[in-house]
C-alpha cells in the first residue's frame, strides 16, 4: 500500500464521496483554493477540484480535503477549519508532506 493511502481506515463508513472537476471561477474555491470539501443538506459529500489548478500532490490534497468530511462526520460542522480535530485526523490519514498538509491556516 502507498504510505499515503495508509490512513484509507479512516474513511470506512463516510460513505459516498463525489470527486468534481470545476472552473477555479466556482463560487466554493475561495482565495485560489486547489480544493474544497462540502456536505450538502441533503447527505452529499463533495470534494471540488480546481480544473485548472497545477496539482503536483492531487492524492494529499484530495486526503486532505476527505480530512474535513471526516472531521465534520465525528464532531459536527461548527468546528474550526484546520483545527485539533481536523490535524488530529489528518495527521492519521497523511502519512508524508504533514508540515504542508495537515497544519493550521492561522
Amino acid at each position: 500500500m502507498r504510505p499515503a493511502l495508509a490512513g484509507l481506515a479512516l474513511l470506512t463508513g463516510l460513505g459516498p464521496i463525489n470527486l468534481q472537476f470545476v472552473p477555479a471561477e466556482h463560487w466554493a474555491l475561495t482565495d485560489g483554493a486547489h480544493a474544497k470539501a462540502l456536505r450538502t443538506s441533503e447527505g452529499g459529500q463533495w470534494i471540488l477540484i480546481n480544473a485548472e489548478a497545477d496539482i503536483e500532490d492531487f492524492e494529499l490534497i484530495v486526503l486532505h480535503e476527505a480530512t474535513h468530511l471526516i472531521a465534520w462526520d465525528r464532531y459536527g460542522e461548527d468546528i474550526e477549519e484546520h483545527g485539533p480535530e481536523f490535524q488530529q485526523i489528518c495527521l492519521q490519514l497523511i502519512t508524508r508532506k504533514q508540515n504542508q498538509y495537515c497544519r493550521s491556516h492561522r
